[in-house]
């Protein structure tokens, strides 16, 4: 994988993610919405649940942990921020 993975890398650089995908197209919010409720993290027994998510600005890692883990914490987490623009946690950029 890693020759397709440095093709593909190669072949985007200096492309904007305007460039790359044109449509602005992110089907994971639509995906997610709904999917979660805060009240599966109250039951006894669950597992805990940690998600991380960089810092737009900063570069550091932040962990999200059970009722904190809300949709736009799993896009965040998820970014590709040469495909889609940073998730908005909070009033800052992840």
């Amino acid at each position: 994988m890693a020759p397709i993975v440095g093709a593909l890398l190669q072949a985007v650089r200096g492309l904007s993610r305007d460039q790359i995908n044109l449509l602005g197209l992110n089907p994971l919010p639509g995906v997610l919405d709904g999917l979660l409720h805060p009240s599966v993290f109250r039951i006894e027994g669950a597992p805990t649940l940690v998600i991380s998510a960089t810092h737009g600005w900063t570069g550091e890692a932040r962990l999200f942990r059970d009722a904190e883990v809300t949709a736009e914490v799993l896009l965040a987490s998820a970014c590709l921020p040469q495909l889609s623009p940073a998730a908005e946690i909070g009033g800052e950029a992840y």
